[in-house]
């Protein structure tokens, strides 16, 4: 694997943020303008040279050919290459950072899932849904140390995890995945919670573990260097040659011109250099602040907050009991002109109205009111066959 270049922290980054500096201080005490120092001086050295040469020439000093390059033609060709490069390598470098952070904020919002999940299904068992938590807590701590090479696991986790605990991580090859191992052992070992629980909390572990493998995979894979050496390369060349075709025409200008130019062109080159490595620059310290404070609001409010929807709930449910006896009886007038009270209606004891007289000798003889259906018919056929139809 190629030597990285170690990006700022969040904590050093940060502390370049003092408040109330001006643009100018900051462009000053830039860490991009320093480490562009070298490569600036250089292109400024030869704008300087080639500009003195060709004042010299003009001025009859010396009788040498002239240096000066046409702008059209190759040297025009090649700016339109250099920007497509200065693209990619720019766009490929910010997905990476994208996709960093992107994972990073699934993995506090399936932490608090599992905190708050375990603190209400695992509240039965105290020590299992501590237990959830701390490892919890532990597994961003972890991650963290995974892709950055100066935080120290063992500093980091002591607070966290009991000693026994902290000594079995240490023992692991993988920091990570036993992390995952333990929360699921928590789950698996808890009795009271249901199978359905238990499949919520594990589907929330399935998560972190895809979005370590992401992290890792970020971390382990970085852009090719040869893409990297080939673009600075070019880019070096291009700014190399920019004085000896602006010299002609602009004069002793060409100095502040292509040192600017160059500025621009190879802190672009520099940013994209210091975001491909997203972990070095990603606020991960505060990411696992965040995680450790909304695990620790989880559990304790997990028991105050039940218990003050459980009185909350039985101050209703007497309220509404109270209601309920308080209430006289209401007299409600039936369909026949008799009247029943509400306590009668609530028990079932009312009346239902009488149908009509034809309705129940329909309901009671219905022989008798049909019998005569079968003349009917037969005259109606009568009245269908005189008619013509």
């Amino acid at each position: 694997m190629p030597r990285r270049r170690r990006s700022p922290s969040y904590t050093e980054t940060k502390r370049r943020r003092l408040p109330g500096s001006s643009g100018e201080r900051g462009l000053f005490t830039s860490r991009i303008v320093r480490g562009l120092a070298s490569p600036l001086l250089y292109v400024g050295a030869i704008s300087l040279v080639v500009c003195s040469y060709e004042q010299l020439l003009l001025q009859g000093v010396i009788h040498t050919p002239s240096i000066a390059l046409p702008v059209a033609g190759p040297f025009s060709l090649s700016t339109f290459a250099l920007s497509l490069l200065l693209v990619f390598r720019t766009n490929s470098s910010y997905q990476r950072f994208k996709d960093a952070r992107k994972m990073w904020g699934n993995i506090i919002n399936r932490s608090r899932d599992i905190a708050r999940q375990g603190s209400q299904w695992l509240a039965a068992e105290p020590q299992l849904s501590a237990a959830l938590c701390r490892w919890t807590v532990a597994f961003p701590i972890a991650l963290m140390a995974s892709v950055r090479e100066d935080v120290s696991m063992d500093e980091a986790l002591q607070p966290v995890l009991l000693p026994d605990e902290l000594q079995l991580l240490k023992q692991q090859q993988h920091a990570g995945t036993a992390v995952l191992q333990a929360m699921g052992q928590c789950v698996r070992l808890s009795a009271t919670a249901k199978d359905i629980e238990k499949l919520r909390i594990d589907e929330s572990i399935s998560v972190l573990q895809d979005m370590m493998g992401g992290c890792e995979r970020i971390f382990r894979t970085p852009i090719p260097l040869s893409y990297t050496r080939h673009t600075s390369r070019f880019l070096m060349c291009w700014l190399t040659l920019l004085p000896f075709c602006v010299a002609d025409s602009m004069g002793w200008a060409t100095v502040p011109i292509t040192c600017g130019m160059a500025f621009f062109l190879f802190g672009i080159e520099e940013i994209g250099v210091q975001i491909e490595e997203p972990f070095g620059i990603l606020a991960l310290e505060a990411f696992c602040n965040t995680i450790s404070r909304n695990v620790q609001q989880a559990q304790l409010l997990a028991d105050p907050m039940q218990q003050s929807i459980l009185q909350h709930a039985a101050a209703d449910a007497a309220a509404a009991a109270a209601a309920a006896a308080d209430l006289p009886p209401m007299p409600v007038a039936a369909v026949d002109g008799s009247s029943s009270s509400s306590s009668d209606l609530r028990s079932g004891g009312y009346t239902l109205p009488k149908p009509p007289a034809a309705v129940s000798n329909v309901i009671a003889k219905p022989q008798e009111v049909f019998a005569d259906a079968p003349v009917y018919m037969a005259s109606y056929h009568a009245d269908c066959e005189g008619d013509g139809l």
